[in-house]
């Protein structure tokens, strides 16, 4: 299983169902993973329209270009994200994750290739740096969702409760066995 089953916060167009007192109840904060996309940027648009909640667009920084000649474009799809959050009218972050993308995305696409494989970078991306790393910076930060414009695991606001409930409760066993 690609992506933990403590981590089913993540949303996505599927917001806009969800009833409006839900949404302001369950998702006060939500974190938009920017790329300067279409899809992106109708999940943060459909969000901002949702009322009382805090929407803030996030870009990742997950390569270092200074070396590269012209193949990335990461600036340009910065400026792009902030001219979409400013038009938008939500806070625009910028967070690096390079020596992350690095051990645990690009290292292993090289891996896999001399192996004779031929391994999906993008999939590595999701499941170890966007549903994880990323993850885990937005909800130390107060957020409490994420969405992107793919890549949804279609939750609803009952199961959410329930599973973070679990997991918190969860989480409140494992600590106490450790303290003992």
């Amino acid at each position: 299983r690609a992506i933990p089953h403590n981590k089913t916060v993540f949303i996505n167009l599927v917001l806009c169902v969800f009833k409006q007192a839900e949404m302001r109840r369950c998702f006060q904060r939500v974190a938009v993973g920017m790329s300067g996309g279409v899809d992106s940027t109708v999940a943060a648009l459909l969000l901002k329209k949702q009322k009382n909640v805090d929407v803030h667009g996030f870009f990742m920084r997950n390569w270092d270009e200074r070396e590269e000649s012209d193949v990335c474009r990461g600036d340009e799809d910065y400026e792009r994200v902030v001219g979409i959050c400013d038009r938008i009218g939500i806070p625009c972050h910028r967070v690096e994750f390079i020596p992350e993308y690095w051990n645990d995305v690009f290292m292993p696409t090289v891996a896999g290739y001399e192996e004779g494989l031929t391994p999906n970078p993008d999939v590595l991306c999701n499941s170890k740096i966007k549903f994880n790393v990323f993850y885990d910076h937005v909800r130390k930060a107060g957020f409490d969702a994420l969405a992107t414009g793919h890549y949804a695991r279609v939750v609803s606001v009952r199961n959410f409760l329930r599973n973070a409930k679990l997991s918190q409760t969860s989480n409140e066993i494992n600590n106490n066995n450790n303290n003992n």
